[in-house]
């Protein structure tokens, strides 16, 4: 287990923390995040850090100052989801479209000669896809390097929202935690 207040491990059968006398006590075990009697899987811990964040026209701001979590541990979270959900919605989509449209015009290429393998309709279908994987993929690429987006992922266990976050933004979420 973990305190929440002074972030010392504490042994398992303790109840609160010796050193700050605390009783906000995380314990992790098989993948499990468990926090005042409640059991959460990580990305729903991961979403429940992201909820202390409001995102507003003006800009990002604490929803609600925590009591019972410290801003340097939900910050931690924060950044990792950030880190997480930007690599799994924008970066790996990025690679596998631009993979998958290099292996079609490619493919169509190599074996437009061969009348054993690919008709001219397939070949003219085949390419399309690719051209427009290239494309999306494309999109994608200026949309992490130009524009410098991220993602996070917000919401309950219901209900998910990826919220694409600009790079203005980014720096704002950092801004909130250091204050």
């Amino acid at each position: 287990m973990i305190c929440e207040e002074c972030k010392k491990n504490i042994a398992v059968r303790d109840n609160k923390c010796e050193e700050c006398l605390s009783k906000n006590l995380l314990k992790i075990r098989q993948g499990k995040y468990y926090f005042q009697g409640q059991a959460f899987k990580k990305n729903s811990w991961y979403r429940k850090m992201a909820n202390y964040l409001s995102f507003e026209d003006k800009g990002v701001r604490l929803r609600r100052t925590p009591d019972e979590i410290r801003i340097e541990y939900i910050r931690t979270f924060v950044l990792k989801n950030i880190k997480k959900t930007t690599f799994l919605m924008l970066i790996l989509p990025c690679i596998l479209f631009l993979l998958v449209s290099f292996i079609l015009l490619l493919g169509t290429h190599f074996y437009q000669f061969d009348a054993n393998y690919l008709n001219l309709n397939q070949i003219i279908f085949l390419r399309f896809l690719g051209l427009m994987f290239l494309l999306l993929g494309a999109l994608l690429l200026i949309k992490i390097i130009i524009f410098q987006d991220k993602v996070i992922m917000l919401g309950t266990d219901k209900r998910v929202k990826m919220k694409h976050i600009t790079k203005e933004q980014y720096y704002q979420v950092l801004e909130v935690f250091k204050k």
